[in-house]
């Protein structure tokens, strides 16, 4: 099993970029995943679906780093989504609350119908 976290932002296929991530999210890679989303953001991405589908843990800088990027956007009236999370990440999510914070849909498809227009 990989350690290590990849990203690969498509833009081309959807009406709203899809951030698709894989792997262990900790601490080095949740500060990769924020400098990521905010280089989208900075480029003028109002909207962003982040695919956890093939995330296979992530810590709890990583959790935080989730918060952060929402707020982000949030703060520059944009929106992100996070799409898929896999049962265990799901788990922590609700269990911590962070579903009440965080916007998260079931996949990315239902993800694309919540980021507003």
């Amino acid at each position: 099993m990989s350690s290590q976290m990849n990203m690969e932002l498509i833009k081309d296929q959807f009406s709203t970029p899809v951030l698709f991530v894989s792997g262990r999210i900790d601490a080095a890679a949740a500060q990769v995943l924020k400098a990521e989303c905010a280089a989208s953001r900075d480029t003028g991405c109002q909207r962003l679906v982040v695919s956890l589908a093939d995330v296979t843990f992530v810590s709890s800088s990583g959790l935080g780093s989730f918060l952060v990027i929402s707020e982000e956007f949030k703060d520059a009236g944009g929106s992100v989504v996070f799409a898929a999370p896999v049962r265990s990440v799901r788990h922590v999510l609700k269990l911590l609350n962070l579903d009440q914070f965080l916007d998260l849909a079931p996949d990315v498809e239902s993800a694309l119908d919540l980021v507003p227009a």
